[in-house]
């Protein structure tokens, strides 16, 4: 994506999780951080889709640790225990409900919601959906974590992220796409 080639990174940590850029070596300790700087928006809103999910409730304190305002995006109602000063959007990818109104005023966002069970829907659809309504909100830059891989190897959840990845490049949004290793949990 745009952002990976302007930092020319590409490896890093993430709390326990290695992702992925095209390949290329990063030289910082913290990407999200980097790439939210480089782009302009310390100290703007980032939008964490599945932000209670495996990858993004690692997410979420890392954020706004660096500085950013953070809301997260979940199909489900806002779970107990969240910090107070996290916003909450109920907002559902597969069908698209709340998902406008999830991006007022948001600046940029990191989509790490998926669903295993409906990836049609909720992966190939809603990234689109999600994309194109970034887009139209003007939102600065979407952060999308796919995983290594997915354009080698045969599995139909990884095919259904390459369309999602796809969806993603055509919508004209701008974006990055980093590709994590699979969680260990999933395999």
């Amino acid at each position: 994506g745009q952002c990976a080639r302007q930092l020319g990174a590409s490896l890093f940590q993430l709390g326990a999780l290695t992702l992925h850029v095209l390949g290329h070596p990063l030289t910082c300790h913290n990407q999200f951080s980097l790439g939210l700087v480089h782009l302009g928006l310390r100290g703007k809103t980032v939008l964490i889709t599945g932000g209670t999910g495996h990858l993004g409730r690692l997410v979420v304190p890392r954020v706004q640790a660096a500085g950013y305002s953070v809301t997260v995006a979940s199909r489900r109602a806002r779970v107990k225990g969240l910090d107070a000063n996290v916003g909450w959007a109920t907002v559902d990818l597969s069908t698209g409900a709340g998902l406008r109104e999830s991006l007022n005023g948001i600046d940029a966002i990191v989509h790490a919601a998926s669903d295993v069970k409906n990836t049609d829907a909720a992966d190939v659809q809603g990234t689109k959906r999600l994309a194109e309504a970034a887009r139209d909100a003007g939102a600065a830059h979407l952060l999308f974590v796919s995983i290594v891989g997915v354009d080698r190897i045969p599995f139909p959840y990884y095919q259904r992220k390459l369309e999602a990845e796809r969806a993603l490049v055509d919508s004209g949004a701008p974006h990055s796409i980093l590709r994590a290793a699979q969680f260990h949990s999933f395999i």
